[in-house]
């Protein structure tokens, strides 16, 4: 039979044709292979700026378990998207015959994708030795949508003086979830009552594509002749219309709508002038503004009232003049990047017509130095005593992610309220400098080791941040993820005293007494210390101008929750009268005093 088997064997492979043997084995394992079968429910639609999600289900209809089970998404998905997550939702991992499992698909559309785009991508699920593989892959066909809620806000004057010019800002907001390419407001071509368009320009924003979150600013100037009649109310709509389906069109339209009034009172022109050289300033940077409101029409009183300083519309704070005219508002942080529109609005009084004045003010983002500071295994205490000692190390690491640099590099530790650098903090310890050559992707470190906090800091918790400066000068900051407390130093005296022993003592002879000194603050009390010890004759107050003695030590530390203990004398002399007495003492250390009066008497005979 062997021989028959190789000849059979032999005669195959000239033949090419599969033995009866071979034959059956196959027929074997394909009866007992896995078959996979694959649908999904998704979205027939999508709007760009939100996600899609899709669920796979797959079901293995042979009778062989298929393991392991593989999903193959495409190498690339359409341009503008992006896989969130692709993971198995329900159902094991590998699937026996009848079994079935769901793969959930989450995919961000992202805002820019445009209107009538369809995403278009196959889906397969693969196993070993799968009996039909006609099954194993679904296309994905969605359409993509786009919605955009553009919200138009118009601010100006509730009332303009005929024969001046007036400003009003028109600020366009994309609440998304879409971009929107086409939507900004344009003014009407013609004006009520002969007002005519000085100018009307983007003062910040891009102007156009405006991603979700976005926001255009312009601002229209224009006059107000001086013939149009005291109180005469001026309006005209504001629309505001995108190229994309907006889902609240409520809030895409306004009425400019301002009161004419004859001037009566005379003009004041006003300067205003921002903190910053050629009104650029960077973000975090504290601004502030001045506005010097000054007569036209010659009259030497000096203009009073308020002066109320905008942002885009948004109010900053409102100053009253000082006896020069001048109203400043305090350095603000509040600013964002890109550019604003400052208005200093000017109140009028009983002299002058209220009037406006604006400004550009430009905040620049600074950029990022390419060095990214990490922190390393710190060892930080939770609470602290400002000023107090203590040990802490802080491991700081520096990875280069840009190009080559050589120089000094600067880490500099700072305790802040906020976990950002906000313009408030406090140095902590001495900056470390040290001269490197960091190569792109090259790391190094430096290591703070901290005894103490500033005694000065207030009392409160505090983030510790690292700031590094490399040899570009450019920054980059990192918190640790531990916060510390700090508390405000303070010593906290007691004193209790022993009775007098002898309770009774003679002319000539003398007694002792043993005070006890406890300092329950948060720091050692220090310093030279002096006790004071004299008769009360109502176990209340001393008898004035008679001490029994004096005891000063130089140098004294009493440490947080301990006792120090002294012992003081009375001599019986002529100088204390004879009778019953309560001992009185007066301690004082640190800049604290304090008394103790034991109420146990003693006899001076």
């Amino acid at each position: 039979m062997k021989f028959r088997r190789n000849a059979a064997s032999q005669k195959q492979k000239k033949t090419g044709l599969k033995s009866p043997i071979e034959w059956l084995e196959d027929r074997r394992m394909l009866s007992g292979a896995p078959d996979l079968s694959m649908t999904y429910t998704g979205p027939s639609t999508i709007v760009a700026g939100t996600d899609a999600t899709y669920v796979f289900t797959t079901t293995n209809l042979g009778k062989g378990t298929a393991n392991p089970i593989t999903y193959t998404p495409p190498v690339g998905y359409p341009s503008g998207c992006s896989q969130v997550t692709f993971a198995l939702t329900s159902g094991p991992a590998a699937l026996k015959a009848g079994q079935t499992q769901t793969y959930t698909l989450v995919l961000a559309v992202n805002a820019y994708v445009q209107s009538a785009t369809v995403l278009q991508f196959p889906i397969e699920v693969t196993t070993p030795h799968d009996s039909a593989t006609a099954n194993n892959t679904v296309t994905i066909n969605t359409a993509v949508t786009a919605s955009a809620d553009l919200n138009l806000v118009v601010n100006g004057p509730a009332e303009v003086t005929a024969g001046t010019e007036a400003t009003w800002t028109f600020s366009t907001v994309n609440a998304g979830p879409s971009t929107e390419t086409t939507g900004l407001y344009t003014p009407p071509s013609g004006f009520p009552d002969g007002l005519t368009q000085i100018s009307y320009t983007l003062v910040s924003g891009p102007g156009f594509a405006l991603a979700p979150g976005d926001q255009d600013v312009y601002a229209l100037v224009m006059s107000v002749p001086s013939t149009v009649p005291n109180g005469t109310v001026v309006s005209f709509p504001a629309v505001l219309t995108g190229g994309v389906p907006d889902p609240n069109p409520a809030n895409n339209s306004a009425t400019v709508s301002t009161t004419v009034v004859t001037q009566v009172v005379q003009p004041v022109s006003i300067a205003l002038t921002s903190s910053t050289f050629n009104q650029t300033s960077t973000l975090g940077e504290g601004v502030s503004f001045t506005a010097v409101v000054s007569p036209l029409g010659g009259s030497s009183a000096v203009p009073t009232g308020t002066v109320t300083f905008t942002s885009d519309g948004t109010t900053l704070g409102t100053e009253t003049l000082d006896s020069t005219g001048t109203a400043s508002l305090p350095a603000t942080t509040a600013l964002t990047g890109g550019y604003h529109t400052i208005i200093a609005s000017y109140s009028g009084d009983s002299t002058y017509t209220a009037t406006t004045k604006s400004l550009t003010q430009v905040v620049t983002t600074p950029t990022p130095s390419t060095v990214i500071p990490v922190f390393g295994k710190i060892s930080l205490p939770t609470a602290v005593v400002a000023g107090a000692k203590f040990k802490a190390s802080l491991p700081v690491g520096l990875t280069n992610n840009g190009a080559k640099q050589s120089g000094i590099f600067k880490v500099t530790l700072y305790a802040d309220t906020n976990d950002t650098l906000d313009g408030n903090q406090v140095q902590v310890g001495t900056p470390i400098e040290e001269h490197l050559a960091l190569a792109t992707d090259k790391h190094a470190a430096v290591a703070f080791h901290l005894t103490s906090l500033p005694a000065t800091l207030p009392q409160g918790t505090y983030y510790i941040l690292a700031e590094v400066t490399d040899a570009l000068t450019l920054n980059n900051v990192v918190v640790a993820p531990q916060t510390i407390t700090s508390s405000a130093p303070f010593v906290k005296l007691t004193a209790t005293t022993t009775p007098v022993l002898p309770a009774s003592i003679a002319v000539n002879k003398s007694g002792s007494i043993t005070v006890s000194v406890t300092n329950s603050g948060n720091v050692a009390a220090t310093g030279p210390l002096t006790i004071t010890l004299a008769p009360s004759g109502d176990g209340v107050s001393p008898i004035p101008g008679v001490f029994f003695q004096t005891l000063s030590v130089a140098k004294t530390s009493i440490g947080v929750g301990k006792t120090a203990k002294y012992t003081l004398h009375i001599k019986n002399a002529s100088a204390v009268a004879a009778g019953t007495f309560y001992p009185y003492v007066t301690v004082s250390l640190d800049g604290i005093t304090t008394s103790a009066v034991s109420q146990t008497e003693f006899t001076l005979v």
